[in-house]
């Protein structure tokens, strides 16, 4: 099978691990990518993946594949990394959650929003091609869900025979990661660690969290602060040690707290690793996830960023009775294999 995946920039992660799946299970791979942020072209997708048997779009890039798969004559799927389809089991990734009964039809609302603005585009260049109108393809096509099916099981009103959730393409970023020697050295002396850093999320809410989190902590406990998350005023006290680009899967599983932003790769990590979190969701998508994680019953109760350092203090103490619970979960997830899913599926939709 020859197959074209077209994605965007922040999707290397997932599609990187697609493909080494693919290429291992003997299929050709190309990559295209967008020309610049949000920014497709239907005719240089189809003419990379000329000779292709299938076209896949990952996520915004999903309604272009789709069209150049119809100019390729291949097969067209998409692939959604987080789950944003209408559905009655959960909240679509809105800044308020609606009372459950509303979810479908909230949701359904922030679909059609979202296809308004990506369609306009799409199909303005589709007529200059020649080609009819599109519909939103995640509605018509087969899709690929990208997500671990344990934190978010395939709700029943979606279409099982076209919807297929495979869990998270991913691979390992920290088999070949060593430490240095100061870290090294850190993480062997004393009780374990929490971790705190909110990834990419900076700003005055991140720098003010990150204080409150230092206030409830940084005397009695040893952190390991991520450089990445956002500037410190003042010195730091002797138990914090800064860190900078440590592979989430190398590092999760040797802290005995988890502090983080909760975006939806970060989350799947810390749900692999069997270590309970403690969400600083900023967005949508990372209350989404926190929220998923407290369903799960491996992490607190989200915390607002806005709050003071008494919640951070209140919700470490109820991460004890997580510690089992958390385990069997990362058992659950690690015995997941996405990208074999994703290439078996691919396969059969070819024959």
């Amino acid at each position: 099978m020859r197959i074209t995946i077209v994605h965007s920039a922040g999707d290397v992660r997932a599609v990187n691990a697609l493909g080494v799946g693919l290429a291992a299970a003997g299929h050709d791979v190309a990559v295209a990518v967008e020309a610049s942020p949000g920014v497709f072209s239907i005719e240089a997708i189809a003419t990379a993946a000329g000779g292709a048997d299938v076209v896949l779009g990952v996520a915004a890039a999903g309604p272009w594949a789709a069209s150049a798969a119809e100019l390729a004559g291949a097969v067209g799927v998409v692939a959604a990394l987080e789950p944003t389809l209408p559905t009655r089991e959960f909240a679509p990734l809105v800044k308020v959650r609606p009372p459950e009964k509303l979810n479908r039809a909230v949701g359904s609302v922030v679909d059609t929003m979202g296809w308004v603005r990506a369609g306009r585009d799409l199909n303005r260049a589709r007529r200059e091609l020649g080609l009819g109108s599109m519909g939103n393809p995640f509605h018509e096509l087969p899709v690929l869900g990208a997500w671990s099916p344990t934190l978010v099981p395939t709700p029943d009103d979606w279409d099982a025979a076209r919807i297929t959730v495979t869990g998270e393409w991913w691979l390992t970023d920290g088999a070949a990661w060593t430490p240095d020697a100061e870290l090294e050295a850190f993480l062997a002396v004393g009780d374990r660690p929490i971790y705190v850093g909110f990834g990419p999320t900076t700003g005055s809410l991140a720098e003010y969290a990150l204080e409150a989190i230092l206030e409830a902590w940084a005397d009695t406990y040893r952190i390991l602060l991520d450089a990445g998350s956002s500037r410190i005023k003042g010195g730091l006290p002797e138990n914090v040690h800064r860190i900078d680009s440590v592979p989430s899967d190398w590092l999760f599983s040797r802290c005995g707290a988890l502090v983080f932003e909760c975006g939806a790769t970060r989350a799947h990590a810390a749900a692999r690793s069997g270590i309970p979190s403690i969400p600083v969701p900023f967005t949508p998508s990372q209350r989404f996830w926190g929220a998923r994680l407290y369903g799960a019953d491996i992490a607190t109760k989200p915390v607002d960023p806005r709050s003071g350092w008494e919640a951070y203090k209140a919700a470490l103490r109820t991460t004890i009775a997580l510690r089992d619970p958390a385990k069997v979960v990362a058992g659950r997830i690690i015995a997941e294999d996405g990208v074999a899913l994703a290439v078996s599926t691919l396969e059969s939709l070819v024959r």
